[in-house]
């Protein structure tokens, strides 16, 4: 049977060909959604305590599904250029 053996070292082979790519994350931890953003922990916190941010939690992991995390970046202000004076 073709794929790679399981997580679980068991027997069973997963139905994933070996040649195959991983799937993108759907959700990102608080350390992921940091690296992926050079946001700080505190601030993301905060967005998700000012409701401006869904996250989930399992068990003790906080997790922000993908689509929430870049909407909420989007909604970010964007910069604006400042005006020379001459």
């Amino acid at each position: 049977m073709e794929g790679r053996p399981n997580k679980l070292g068991c027997g069973r082979r997963s139905p994933v060909p070996a040649g195959d790519t991983q799937m993108p994350p759907i959700a990102l931890t608080i350390a992921e959604a940091c690296a992926a953003s050079r946001i700080g922990r505190t601030r993301l916190y905060e967005a998700i305590r000012a409701g401006e941010l869904c996250a989930r939690k399992h068990r003790k992991r906080t997790l922000i599904l993908d689509e929430d995390f870049r909407s909420w970046l989007e909604s970010l202000p964007a910069v604006q250029p400042k005006k020379k004076v001459k």
